[in-house]
């Protein structure tokens, strides 16, 4: 009801109000209905409400909004009586229309107009074309969109824009809006103060797009954690275009033998220790990734993303199936005569590496997407062109990764993460001894507890050593240059 405000004399001229000091306890039952990403945001709106000392002040005196749909009498006997208009009325334009049975003269129209937050407090109800199931232009749709999934806003307008739509939705269908909510933080300048046109420190989107490319803008955004602040940063816009490059470069070695597989009747298997090893590795990722973006963490599905590409795919994986991805072409087998069998079994172990490396780089494309779409969509469009051609785009429905679809071997993923601090240890003395990774040492003796004889081929090869020796002893691993 329009009111003279009880508390202050802030106000000098009647509002209208929005009762909801009476509902503290129901306020805070649907925010605590609701799913809050990070949950430690809940605390706020819990706060506010705690706080509120007055009703809701839903009127403003300004010239530009939304209008009450509402007019005072002038009849003789009724004058100041409010009069509303019916729901079939609506919208309605005060000053243009009328409330039925009265003429011009008869009604002063409203003047004052809704404040922003009970305007944009109905955005749910906006987008299901309905306040409640008695009212709606489609009450289908209505009951399919309401309550709403996600709410994604920013965490200094929980107080307001969350509290206002929650609270509106209790009065009009005792319900919440949303399911869920991703709190995010701001967007700060480089000096990590708050962007200001006053300040001079305000960086569009446009601008950033047409210098960097969107797919390096995109990269940057995603490093957002929810709830916290992101700086404008130029070392993590550098940071998105190596990662785009590298992908790129990835890509293209990874892809250099995909041909084979169709030659050879599409009969090869996954029959490699490193393989298996760096397909467990994949499925370890796309089960992370996919449970951050289940908790709307797309920062941390970002993270393991990329440390699983960096690190695992093409820091390790790369160099140690690369001579076995050559198979008879590799020139360290160049000018040696192989039997028929030898020759079959390394054909054999080279279609392992390339079907591993057109499963991971297909996977790593599709994870990538929803980060750096362009530059993902172009190389998947190019070299998986028949998969492409059936869904039209790497981020259609039902494209991300599946991780119960990628194979798990734990005994391959031992062996894997073993060979991992052996290879260290080579580059680590190669490195104190400054000299080229290239480098040919004689011999590289390791014990460990893991057996890692399925996998000596390739360590031979990524170590560029002439034999890796096995001993029993304790953890060790000894190079003899």
């Amino acid at each position: 009801a329009k009111t003279l405000f009880p508390y202050t004399t802030l106000f000098r001229s009647p509002q209208w109000f929005i009762k909801v000091l009476d509902k503290k306890e129901e306020l805070k039952q649907k925010a605590a209905q609701c799913n809050w990403y990070p949950d430690y945001m809940k605390v706020r709106i819990d706060q506010w409400i705690d706080g509120l000392s007055w009703d809701w002040c839903i009127s403003r005196q300004r010239f530009f909004g939304v209008n009450f749909p509402v007019w005072y009498s002038k009849r003789v006997g009724e004058e100041g009586k409010i009069l509303v208009a019916d729901v079939d009325q609506l919208p309605c334009d005060p000053n243009v229309d009328l409330p039925k049975g009265y003429s011009r003269d008869e009604v002063t129209a409203e003047t004052d107009i809704m404040d922003t937050w009970a305007t944009s407090s109905i955005s749910p109800q906006l987008s299901s074309k309905g306040i409640s199931d008695d009212i709606s232009f489609d009450r289908d749709r209505h009951n399919k969109l309401f309550p709403a999934d996600l709410r994604p806003q920013a965490h200094e307008i929980i107080r307001t824009w969350a509290f206002y739509t929650i609270a509106k939705s209790l009065l009009h269908q005792n319900s919440i809006p949303w399911k869920n909510l991703m709190i995010s933080g701001w967007c700060l300048a480089a000096d990590k103060t708050k962007m200001s046109k006053s300040k001079g420190n305000v960086v569009t989107p446009t601008s950033l797009i047409e210098e960097k490319g969107s797919d390096i803008v995109r990269y940057w955004a995603s490093t957002s954690h929810l709830g916290a602040d992101t700086a404008y940063s130029e070392e993590v816009f550098k940071i998105g275009q190596k990662l785009i490059t590298k992908l790129f470069n990835a890509s293209k070695f990874a892809s250099m033998n995909f041909a084979l597989l169709n030659e050879s009747n599409v009969n090869s298997s996954i029959t490699e220790s490193a393989d298996l090893w760096i397909l467990s590795k994949l499925h370890l990722t796309v089960k992370k990734a996919t449970e951050s973006f289940e908790q709307f963490e797309y920062a941390r599905a970002r993270e393991a993303i990329e440390e699983f590409f960096w690190k695992d795919f093409c820091d390790n994986y790369l160099e140690i199936c690369k001579v076995r991805s050559y198979g008879l072409a590799a020139e360290k087998l160049a000018g040696i005569d192989f039997s028929d069998l030898q020759k079959e079994q390394i054909k054999a172990k080279q279609l392992s590496a390339i079907l591993t490396l057109k499963i991971c780089l297909n996977r790593i494309l599709k994870l990538f997407a929803p980060f750096i779409p362009h530059v993902c969509e172009e190389i998947y469009s190019t070299i998986f062109a028949e998969e492409f051609a059936k869904i039209n785009s790497i981020n259609a429905r039902g494209n991300w990764p599946k991780f119960d679809e990628i194979i798990f071997d734990q005994k391959a993923y031992d062996v894997g993460e073993e060979a991992l601090a052996v290879i260290f240890e080579v580059r680590k003395f190669k490195s104190e001894k400054n000299i080229s990774m290239k480098v040919v040492v004689e011999k590289v003796i390791v014990s460990s507890k893991v057996d890692l004889f399925a996998i000596v081929e390739d360590l031979e090869n990524v170590c560029n050593a002439k034999k890796v020796e096995f001993v029993k002893s304790d953890n060790f691993v000894e190079i003899v240059a």
